[in-house]
């Protein structure tokens, strides 16, 4: 039905944090597409299962981030696989209430845009402006080796809701 990245940090001697949760979004092909901020509370029936896995690992001496894929069946939650690592959308999590206090934006969506037309420089910058977008990466092949690659955008769009964030990148020209 629904699958998040379950975040935790997990650190030197042992304690493991929970972070906070991203809905992932699939493509028709089953593609990983970026991410859904929305600080969506997850049941402790689907926390404690990733908790003590990374648990498991601090007490084998890694420390870091690790992020947890959790789907939601309708026979309840299913851990699918553990990343030990800085995940896709590490970043947006770790930013995500400092975001929410600032801009006051309720949703984010976090994701990879190719930057197609001709004035995305002035789209890009029109969102960032409006308060709309805060940008993780710009590739813009231009000026370097490899001019024929197409030019994107890691970034996170910011909304009141999820329809706001969908009509907004549909109006941008992203």
């Amino acid at each position: 039905e629904r699958s998040f990245c379950l975040h935790f940090a997990a650190f030197a001697g042992g304690r493991v944090e929970y972070l906070g949760a991203a809905e992932q979004v699939c493509g028709q092909d089953g593609s990983y597409d970026g991410n859904w901020l929305d600080g969506t509370a997850m049941p402790d029936e689907a926390i404690l299962p990733a908790l003590h896995a990374v648990e498991r690992a601090a007490a084998r001496g890694y420390y870091g981030f690790a992020g947890i894929d959790v789907a939601f069946t309708p026979r309840g939650p299913f851990v699918l696989d553990i990343n030990a690592r800085f995940n896709g959308s590490s970043a947006p999590i770790l930013l995500f209430d400092a975001i929410r206090a600032s801009r006051g934006a309720v949703v984010m969506r976090s994701h990879r845009w190719a930057l197609e037309s001709a004035d995305w420089e002035a789209a890009v910058e029109r969102a960032i402006d409006a308060g709309r977008l805060v940008p993780k990466c710009i590739y813009d092949p231009s000026g370097g080796p490899y001019p024929d690659h197409p030019a994107f955008i890691l970034a996170m769009i910011l909304g009141r809701d999820r329809e706001d964030v969908t009509r907004y990148l549909a109006a941008s020209g992203m």
